[in-house]
């Protein structure tokens, strides 16, 4: 991870220096734009394949403590590419909420499912992120909203490994909501999906107390 946060250091440095009252400017603040959605791409792929290597050996070290997970859902955020972040609206609680968890996998696993809502709905369409405490199953869900770009992806069979939609079409490894559902069920917790009205579709990755 060292080389790539090397590069993410360098082109937020160019991003930075490059001034964009310029039609050059404007081009290379473009070219620096996609240059870093690529890098971010390539970051959550050896992020998956690190750890999915690490669940497929069923040696994962799962080391649940209590957390913000306000903190860690905020930081799950910034891992999304810089030009699709402002995309992702997050409720906002005055309340901390405290998880037991492993905030790194569950940073992860939210990273992924974020990922998730931005290739597969409209482009530039809202994606709502909240936090939700519940009291009825005891546990805190993590949701994320987005329109539907269509139904063809969803299915049972995208929790699986290597499982993807008939809608994919080459994006991706197959392994972002595989590694969401083994880190749900690491916690004792689960992830599902619920579609609504045919225009949304909500994940939430529910994790007991």
């Amino acid at each position: 991870m060292k080389i790539t946060g090397h590069f993410s250091t360098t082109i937020n440095t160019l991003d930075y220096a490059v001034q964009a009252d310029t039609p050059v400017g404007v081009k290379s603040k473009q070219a620096i734009a996609r240059a870093q959605a690529v890098l971010d791409a390539v970051t959550l792929a050896i992020s998956n394949a690190i750890f999915g290597a690490s669940f497929l050996e069923e040696s994962a070290n799962i080391a649940p403590r209590s957390v913000d997970a306000d903190d860690v859902a905020r930081l799950a955020k910034t891992d999304c590419p810089t030009d699709l972040a402002p995309r992702i609206e997050m409720n906002s609680n005055a309340k901390s909420v405290f998880v037991n968890m492993d905030p790194v996998l569950v940073r992860l696993a939210l990273r992924n499912l974020l990922d998730n809502a931005l290739k597969y709905s409209p482009p530039r369409s809202p994606i709502q992120f909240c936090i939700v405490q519940r009291e009825d199953v005891l546990g805190t869900s993590f949701t994320v909203t987005s329109q539907l770009a269509g139904t063809d992806f969803l299915g049972e069979a995208i929790f699986a490994r290597g499982g993807r939609g008939a809608g994919a079409e080459g994006r991706g490894s197959g392994l972002g909501l595989y590694l969401v559902r083994k880190v749900a069920e690491a916690h004792g917790g689960s992830v599902s999906y619920l579609v609504h009205d045919n225009a949304t579709v909500t994940f939430d990755l529910f994790l007991p107390d």
